[in-house]
């Protein structure tokens, strides 16, 4: 026999009535019980009280241990699914299927339980205020060396994710004269391309200078090569190219002859053929600001067998010494002080060559770089890095918009705000 608890909304409520458990009382008209159903919802688990009006529990549909609540919401350690409507003023992150290492509650802005997952591209997490989804991104955009690297590695190369994380290119970002790039100031893709193959554990023969075009011939009897940098206003090949705009790029290299070097151009043209005389040009580089004339890397040799997830781990040190400022070049601005440098500049009226560069290629790819690090920092175990790390894409990837479109304002306030996200993606990478 149940034992009788009373009346709630006109209907009689039972201890044992098809709802067991200890009955806690009422919230929106309806019995609320420790373990149970209430108003036809499975509640079961341990009663922790009442958060925005709403009964919490240990196991009432997202598991795990309660923590308290934050901006009016409940933090959970464990998730049995994505956290849904959990977004007040704070910055989120809960993902399906796996917990993690709880961050924290800093100033307000609760920093849920994040998931280790050994394949975070498989995941889609709620993070970030106004429920947008961490989602990692996959599609077109400006990875040359990355692309590069991958095709002249062949099967079994890491990801493009992972490899560009391991060049270090997300961990800054500078203002060299008048040109922005969300990377690292003193870093740049010669750097980048030795440190992921170190990092890989490859090793490639790089030359530069001279004959160009005969060591080129010589080393593709044994293979694809690695070309780069170009400037890219010489592949006449893409349209619209006319001339040089100093735009670096990488190419790979797959046949010359008297006339023609055919490539594989990873900004969407594969099996590419150019004209000798304007592919030496492009080669000559001399309107790149890096690097040497006709660069290229080949023979390329794996001495060791290197996991990827063991690879991001040792990027990290590097990541934290590019973020410290301690690298900066004279006479250019790191991280910070880049970004504030920058949101004066467009606030003040961003010029014509200046938002070029930036709609189409320098928000595309920095925005890219930190969305693959937070993927990738999540996967080794620095989630609160992540958490940072995808808030910096967010930041960045917002400024295509108001750039395209002339609001130069808002991209000054964008801009500002991502100012000092990077002391604490430094300190978040600090933290064991």
């Amino acid at each position: 026999m149940a034992e009788w608890c009373g009346v709630v909304c006109g209907r009689p409520v039972w201890r044992g009535s098809g709802a067991g458990g200890v009955r806690r009382g009422t919230v929106g008209g309806r019995p609320v019980w420790e373990i149970g159903v209430a108003g036809g919802r499975g509640v079961g688990g341990a009663w922790r009280g009442l958060v925005g009006g709403r009964p919490v529990w240990r196991g009432s549909g997202v598991g795990g241990a309660w923590r308290g609540p934050v901006c009016g919401r409940s933090v959970w350690r464990w998730f049995r699914r994505a956290v849904r409507a959990v977004f007040g003023a704070g910055r989120w992150a809960g993902v399906a299927g796996a917990g993690g290492a709880r961050c924290g509650v800093e100033g307000g802005v609760g920093w849920v339980w994040l998931a280790r997952l050994g394949a975070v591209a498989n995941s889609a997490e709620k993070c970030h205020r106004g429920g947008v989804f961490d989602l990692p991104y996959r599609g077109s955009g400006p990875y040359c060396y990355t692309n590069s690297l991958i095709m002249v590695l062949g099967p079994g190369a890491p990801e493009p994710a992972v490899v560009e994380v391991v060049t270090g290119s997300p961990f800054g970002m500078q203002l060299n004269g008048s040109l922005p790039f969300f990377d690292p100031a003193g870093w740049d893709p010669e750097v980048g391309l030795d440190d992921a193959l170190a990092a890989f554990g490859w090793t490639a023969d790089t030359t530069s200078g001279g004959d160009g075009v005969a060591r080129l011939a010589a080393r593709l009897a044994d293979g694809p090569v690695l070309v780069g940098p170009v400037e890219m206003g010489h592949l006449r090949y893409q349209p619209g190219s006319t001339g040089p705009i100093g735009a670096d790029h990488y190419l790979v290299a797959l046949a010359v002859d008297d006339d023609h070097v055919t490539v594989h151009d990873p900004q969407g043209y594969p099996y590419a053929r150019l004209p000798l005389t304007d592919f030496t040009t492009a080669w000559r580089a001399d309107t790149v600001d890096y690097g040497r004339p006709f660069t290229m890397r080949a023979d390329f040799v794996r001495r060791e067998h290197v996991d990827p997830d063991d690879a991001i781990a040792a990027t990290i040190p590097r990541a934290i010494a590019w973020l410290s400022g301690t690298r900066v070049p004279p006479g250019v601005l790191g991280n910070g002080d880049a970004a504030l440098a920058l949101a004066e500049r467009i606030g003040s009226g961003c010029d014509d060559s200046l938002r070029e560069h930036l709609i189409h290629f320098a928000v595309r790819v920095g925005a890219r770089r930190l969305a693959d690090a937070a993927a990738c920092l999540r996967r080794v175990g620095h989630d609160a890095a992540a958490a940072v790390a995808g808030e910096q894409a967010r930041l960045i990837g917002a400024l295509q918009y108001p750039l395209v479109t002339g609001d130069d304002t808002t991209a000054a306030h964008a801009l500002r705000a991502l100012a000092p996200t990077y002391e604490e993606l430094r300190a978040a990478l600090e933290r064991p």
